[in-house]
């Protein structure tokens, strides 16, 4: 049996990532609309921007095997 590998490239990421933004601001503001959440991607920056243990072990031991971040 032979699988296949394939990457997926995007031309602007930006722009996928803010449809993605709207689409999901319409579906919580249709289940709670008194409830007004940041943008998906700004909830993502913003826990990544977190200082994680876990995060930074793993990220010492791929710069260790030759990744740069």
């Amino acid at each position: 049996m032979c699988l296949m590998m394939c990457t997926v490239h995007f031309d602007n990421y930006h722009e996928l990532l803010e449809d993605y933004d709207e689409e999901m601001n319409q579906y919580y503001d249709l289940r709670s609309p008194n409830y007004p959440l940041p943008k998906f991607t700004d909830q993502v920056v913003g826990r990544l921007k977190l200082k994680d243990e876990k995060r930074s072990a793993l990220i010492r031991i791929a710069e260790k095997q030759g990744f740069h971040f």
